[in-house]
């Protein structure tokens, strides 16, 4: 958690910054060429990470099995690696990106070869990942209000993240001796669980592809760097919103994962209900309130090279209310009730959905077309989730709370609209000064209707889930 919170921190600092200095040109660089290595990154660990995790945790206290299946892993990451690596520098001779950008976008994927913490998570050590991991994440800050000052700087921008990420991966190697020894390196079998990690690596490959499928189709159909730099700022600023949003859904899932397997069934629904309650509240709040304060926000907080990006915004913040929905079925009732196959079959029909309409959409409207096809893709996963999860969530009593929280919204919305377009068109008023209206009285507006609706009870409820009661 405390590594979560250093990482939002991270990019909510990082954001209007590197937004400023590299402006949406650059921006989209990165994220194109970043898009294209995680492909190399997904080949290296091909669910060998899952997979190590679990095998770890399986066989916590035996040092000898522990250690076989660490070399286990790291043989067969080697072959991976060398096989992504020769693939990636095929990629960098073919490709239209800059080959030292490239090149120094590969030091991500030497990271892969490097990353042991899937072994410090299977043994519950998870507070030497945290230390340096956050470590890393504020060194990368600093370095980058030092070093990166302008449009110039975007190869230091890479080399900066690309090394937030591989050296924390080095640094965990000097506890490796605590945890693993080398004669049992002699008695591994390698390839007896292939089956097992080819079945593993699916979901999470499928995931990973769909997040970032659209950038890359965006950059390559469009070749237009601008576009793409709009595209990336506004979906870090959903992100980070979505990821605040739905962080409760990581704290119910063990306690959920718990009960089901002492068959308590009641205790899941129960918990979903509660989730989604305290997860749509805050959905709907943020959702329209960042389509009612766009105009106004992406100028003070991307800066004024960004005003382009207002559209995409906009567009973009309906998708807080549909992955929410989408997450909390996912990580609340499908996965803790062992349905994973359930989750994989959304997540690769929304890829495959996201696929063809960028493919339809990014030719003629670029980021936005990007931004349409992710909505419908996203919806369809979320639909695909909650049919799953009707047995154990009233979809009619979800539905009819949704509106509630959606006339609050709608609500905020109007009247920040009539005011925007009313008293303070006529006065002059400091950009930052309005924004700080415009949230409050959004808000009040806001907080008004979910009273009428749910009374005082909603407050000590929504707290009640935040102590996990």
């Amino acid at each position: 958690m405390i590594y979560q919170i250093v990482a939002m921190l991270v990019v909510v600092l990082s954001i209007p910054y590197i937004s400023r200095v590299l402006g949406p040109d650059k921006v989209g660089v990165y994220s194109y060429s970043y898009a294209n290595v995680s492909y190399f990154v997904l080949l290296s660990n091909l669910g060998l990470n899952w997979y190590g995790e679990r095998e770890i945790a399986f066989k916590l206290d035996n040092l000898a099995e522990r250690s076989k299946v660490f070399f286990q892993v790291m043989i067969l990451k080697i072959i991976t690696f060398t096989v992504s690596v020769l693939a990636y520098f095929i990629y960098v001779k073919l490709s239209s990106v800059s080959v030292i950008i490239s090149l120094l976008q590969g030091i991500v994927l030497v990271a892969t070869i490097f990353d042991i913490s899937w072994l410090f998570r299977g043994i519950e050590d998870f507070k030497s990942i945290t230390i340096w991991q956050s470590t890393l994440k504020v060194f990368g800050l600093i370095a980058m209000f030092l070093f990166v000052r302008s449009e110039k700087d975007l190869l230091v921008y890479i080399i900066i993240q690309g090394l937030v990420t591989l050296v924390p991966n080095v640094i965990l190697w000097g506890y490796l001796s605590r945890y693993v020894q080398l004669k049992y390196i002699k008695q591994v079998s390698i390839f007896h669980d292939y089956r097992v990690i080819l079945e593993m690596s699916i979901p999470g490959i499928a995931v990973q592809i769909y997040n970032v499928l659209d950038k890359t189709m965006l950059g390559l159909i469009k070749q237009n760097m601008t576009q793409s730099g709009y595209y990336e700022q506004v979906g870090k600023i959903v992100t980070v919103t979505i990821v605040m949003i739905t962080s409760i859904s990581t704290v119910m899932a063990p306690n959920v994962a718990k009960h089901y397997s002492n068959g308590d069934t009641d205790y899941v629904s129960e918990a979903a209900t509660k989730t989604y309650k305290f997860v749509m509240f805050l959905a709907y709040a943020l959702s329209f309130g960042l389509v009612a304060v766009a105009n106004v926000f992406v100028p003070i907080f991307l800066g004024k090279k960004f005003e382009g990006a207002t559209p995409l915004l906009v567009a973009y913040s309906f998708l807080i209310i549909i992955i929410s929905l989408s997450n909390v079925a996912g990580n609340v009732i499908l996965t803790p009730i062992k349905r994973h196959n359930k989750g994989t079959i959304a997540v690769v029909s929304g890829a495959t959905i996201n696929f063809g309409l960028n493919l339809i959409f990014i030719p003629r409207y670029a980021a936005m077309g990007a931004v349409v096809a992710t909505i419908i893709a996203e919806i369809a996963v979320t639909i695909i989730h909650l049919v799953y999860s009707k047995d154990i969530i009233s979809l009619k009593k979800l539905f009819v709370e949704n509106c509630k929280f959606l006339i609050g919204g709608i609500t905020m919305l109007a009247l920040i609209y009539i005011l925007d377009h009313g008293i303070f068109s006529r006065i002059s008023i400091n950009n930052k000064l309005l924004l700080v209206v415009e949230v409050a009285v959004g808000a009040i507006a806001y907080i008004g209707i979910v009273l009428l609706f749910f009374g005082k009870k909603i407050f000590k409820e929504l707290v009640a889930i935040l102590k996990n009661d």
